[in-house]
């Protein structure tokens, strides 16, 4: 369960929100060892996992020894300590001579080699940090740590749109002002409201596909947010976050922080709220 909420987490804080599609990109910015990982295609998410290109990987964390066999699809790279070798399509990963299951085999994308970030940084001796605000992996072999992770620029090659452009992904100083208004939101399940937030403490969600609308109640001092309303009804931690100009809130459940109500919200208009009112 641990594992799903993780994950969930991870699509729902990068969403770019609209009231009829919540998209999540699919791509990934790896930070190794400080530097952005320059390749031609760009990591992706495939089973809830990031995949880059091999070659890249392996050269970044030192295993520059490296071998691809066309006919039994292996691809095997080794920093002279480490050798590890992986075929396409199999879940199980050679270290030294040891077998490792993975979760998530390596496969072809766009017709590169993509090998799973994390099981083949581990293997060589290295460890990765997920960004979930900015879909930024941070790998670190030798003890070089980057700093101010969450403030890290993507490179050229991950961008989603408009390879021109970089997409902001920081934290904001916990020093909020108001709450009052109207959101779009979504949870932990994926399910998507708008959600109005009155001067006189009253609060009303809707569910944006049903249109049904449920009364409740809330209280909130600067970044605590306290909510009775159907099945949001907790004691909720605010983190602020800005996504390609976005600006997005994290709700984060205190009450339970693995499998709560833990949901994101974005600022609509009082138009865009009405568009949902019966």
């Amino acid at each position: 369960m641990k594992k799903l909420y993780i994950f969930t987490l991870s699509i729902i804080l990068t969403f770019m929100f609209s009231l009829n599609s919540f998209a999540a990109p699919e791509t990934v910015s790896v930070i190794v060892n400080g530097n952005a990982l320059t390749t031609d295609t760009p990591a992706v998410i495939r089973n809830s996992r990031t995949m880059v290109p091999f070659r890249a990987l392996f050269e970044a964390l030192g295993a520059n020894q490296i071998f691809w066999d066309e006919p039994t699809q292996t691809v095997m790279g080794s920093d002279g300590v480490t050798t590890i070798k992986l075929v396409i399509g199999s879940y199980d990963i050679d270290v030294n001579g040891n077998t490792i299951t993975m979760d998530t085999p390596p496969m072809i994308i766009n017709s590169r080699t993509m090998i799973p970030l994390s099981a083949v940084s581990s293997s060589l001796g290295a460890t990765v940090e997920w960004n979930p605000v900015g879909y930024i992996a941070t790998v670190t072999k030798g003890g070089v740590v980057p700093n101010n992770i969450s403030q890290i620029q993507p490179s050229q090659d991950t961008q989603i749109s408009n390879p021109t452009q970089s997409n902001d992904a920081v934290l904001t100083p916990m020093n909020y002002g108001p709450i009052t208004g109207y959101y779009a939101i979504e949870d932990l399940k994926r399910n998507k409201y708008v959600l109005n937030l009155g001067e006189n403490g009253k609060a009303e969600l809707i569910d944006i596909n049903s249109k049904n609308s449920v009364q409740g109640t809330y209280s909130y001092n600067n970044s605590t947010l306290s909510l009775k309303v159907s099945n949001f009804n907790s004691t909720y931690t605010r983190e602020d976050a800005s996504y390609n100009k976005n600006n997005l809130i994290l709700m984060k459940d205190n009450t339970n922080t693995t499998s709560g109500s833990t949901f994101v919200m974005m600022k609509i208009s009082q138009d865009e709220y009405n568009k949902y009112v019966k």
